[in-house]
Formats: C-alpha cells, structure tokens, sequence
C-alpha cells in the first residue's frame, strides 16, 4: 500500500508470546509483492536455512514474469544460490520504520512473529536492501549499535519501495532455544548491507521471558516469643514479628534481631534464636534450601533507675510506707510508681518538692522512666500565738 505522509510511530500494543496470531501479511499491492512471487520468498528463506526440512520434497514455482521447472532433490544447491543472490543490498535513501503492534508468540519449536506495520518513508525511487524480521533473546535491554544476544526466529520479506508499507505481518519460523536464563526480547527489523544484516529499527519488550526449568521459591518464617510479635528484624529481609517471605532457591538470608524491644518496666532483652537455626548471636545467616522457620526469644529485663531523696531543713520522708531518714537512696525497676510521703520534724512543715517532682502536695508519687533526684523541702513552723502579747490582769 503506497504509504502517506511519514510521522513519528509508536509502539501502541505488544503481543503476548501466547496470544492470537495476527492475520496473514498483507503486502504493498497485489502485483507489487507477487511480482517477485513465492520463489523469491522460498529462495530467501532457504538462504536462511528457514526451509531445510523441505529439501526432501518437490516444489512447483510459479512466477508472473515466467515459469521455473519443478525442484527435485538435486536442485536444493541451485535454489540456496538462487536466494543469495536475490539479497539485494541497502539503499542509501531507504527510510525504515516498524511500528504499531508488535508480538510473538511460541507453540514447541515454531515461533510467530507479529508486526502491524512495516514501512520505507524515503523517497519513491528508492528502494530498501533485503529485509528481515529478526527476534533477540539478550541479557540486558537492548537500545542500539551491535546486537549481541541469541538469534531465536528469523524471517525474510523482501525489499519495499520508497512511500509504501507492509501491513499486518505475521510469519511462524524455527524456534531455536537459548541456553537457560532469563532474557529481554527484541523484535528487530534488519536489512541486507550487502554482507550481513544491520539493524534499522527495533522494538524491545517490557517482559523478560525465563528459559530453563521454573525457578523453585521457598518460605522464609520469622517469629518472635516474648513478645509474639512487632519486634523489628532488620537486615537482608527485613519484617515486624511475625512475617513470610518467598524467596527463591539459594537466597542469602541474613536476619538482625534488636538486643532490647519495649521501653522502662515492660522491656525485653534478646535471649536467642531458635528454630531451624539456633544462634545466642543475634545477627544469624541462612541460605533457602527449603522452607526455614526462626524465631528470635526474649526475657524479661526492666531497666534498672536510681532514686535520691534530699533535704532542706529537718524531716524525714516514707517512701512506698516505710520511713527513711534523709538523704537516702535506691533502686527500681523502670516503669515503677513510687509513692513518697514527706514527714517534718517537730516545728517543721513541707515547704514544696523540687527536682523531678514538683509542687507541694503530700503525699505525692513519682513512675520511675529514668533516674531521679528529689528535694524535700522543709520549712520552720511558727504558730500565730507565739506573736500575740500576753495581757496581765
């Protein structure tokens, strides 16, 4: 089909490798591509060696421009001569494009390549070299220069004349398998230089495709005890106890539990892991050979804080009912409510608390979450009588 005025073109769809087939090419115009005829496209592509399996069989060509005499055995050698020389080199003038929806899709060892649109914007006089969709198997995306990678479909169409294009193209060939791994594919548009095939447009798929046997996962179960759960794991895979991981076969594993998890009376100390690995360290590494199930332990271990009581003045102080002389001194665990009760002296009040803990109420409580130091402050106690004048009768 002569082809309009040349845009930009955009890949607008990609076909999965197991969707539908497009419908058979439908080239320039009827005369334009059958001109050459099914002898140009067998020859081509048993230059490729496309069509080897055939050679046992007896083909009948039949060209417009005149009639070839039926193949037989012998004659294979004389039709791969005829298909090299049918490769017709670049044009300078040529411009290439593969755009629209491009796909493939593979059932055993035939592979289908889809291409929407194929077309030589340049000039009407010029015309390309020999053409080919090529499909790549590659380790890393590919964007341009050199394609290195496995050749995995091929597929010969011909030459395009300048302003015309190739409309829904779609050639099942020999699937040849690479090794095992995992690749990106590339849907590549070649043309003959004259020695080998150069890339002139390409389009490379999202999806990578695995090739090999299905890669075998295993679960990674990390739990806690004491508490049972939310105790931050850090490391190669990281989790709030208790959490699952899929992980594939062989993976490194390497897993951090925290020395304490929770905070003054309710905090717990790091015990060891136990599970399929025991370990009183509490870093731990694995490798997933199969399911594997840890679980990081803990004690009880409140933080230890010290109480000072001072004084100001002459008292004594009970702390939790019993009563101290001050200065005085102890320990709690954190989290610990301390009841405090100030008890002047005679002649003596409670001024105020100072410290950590403040105010004048008595008796007052302080929680222990840290260390504290207190200040019972007393004042002298004057009764109003002593200032009133005694009067003599």
């Amino acid at each position: 089909m002569p082809a309009a005025s040349h845009t930009s073109h955009v890949v607008i769809s990609e076909v999965a490798i197991l969707g539908s087939p497009l419908q058979t090419a439908r080239h320039k115009t009827g005369d334009e591509v059958h001109g050459q005829g099914e002898a140009l496209r067998f020859a081509e592509e048993l230059a490729v060696g496309i069509l080897r399996r055939r050679a046992t069989e007896a083909f009948y060509i039949q060209l417009k421009m005149g009639g070839i005499a039926p193949m037989k055995k012998r004659d294979v050698s004389i039709l791969a001569l005829i298909g090299a020389l049918l490769l017709t080199a670049v044009s300078s003038d040529a411009q290439l494009d593969l755009y629209g929806s491009v796909g493939y899709w593979r059932i055993g060892s035939t592979i289908t390549l889809n291409v929407q649109y194929v077309e030589n914007y340049g000039p009407s006089y010029s015309t390309s070299g020999t053409l080919a969709l090529q499909l790549w198997a590659t380790a890393s995306p590919y964007s341009s220069g050199q394609i290195y990678g496995y050749k995995v479909g091929e597929t010969i169409l011909g030459t395009l004349q300048g302003g015309y294009y190739w409309a829904n193209i779609s050639r099942s060939v020999t699937y040849y398998q690479p090794p095992n791994g995992t690749y990106y594919i590339t849907m590549v548009l070649a043309e003959w230089n004259g020695s080998n095939f150069v890339t002139v447009d390409h389009h490379t798929f999202s999806a990578t495709e695995t090739v090999g046997p299905p890669p075998i996962n295993f679960i990674l179960s990390v739990r806690s005890f004491n508490p049972v759960s939310g105790v931050s794991i850090t490391g190669s895979h990281p989790g709030s106890t208790g959490y699952d991981r899929t992980l594939l076969e062989g993976t490194a594993v390497t897993l951090t539990a925290p020395l304490y998890h929770g905070i003054s009376g309710a905090r717990k100390r790091f015990e060891n892991w136990s599970g399929d690995m025991w370990s009183p360290n509490r870093t731990i590494s694995l490798s997933m050979y199969g399911n594997s199930s840890v679980t990081a332990n803990y004690v009880n271990d409140p933080e230890i804080f010290t109480l000072n009581l001072l004084r100001v003045g002459n008292g004594q102080a009970r702390v939790n009912g019993t009563l101290h002389a001050l200065p005085w001194s102890d320990t709690f665990m954190g989290g610990t409510s301390v009841a405090l009760e100030a008890i002047p002296d005679e002649g003596w009040l409670l001024r105020r608390w100072s410290g950590d803990l403040t105010g004048c109420a008595n008796p007052s409580s302080i929680i222990m979450d840290g260390h504290g130091s207190i200040t019972v402050d007393f004042a002298p106690y004057f009764p109003w009588e002593m200032f009133i004048p005694q009067l003599n009768h």
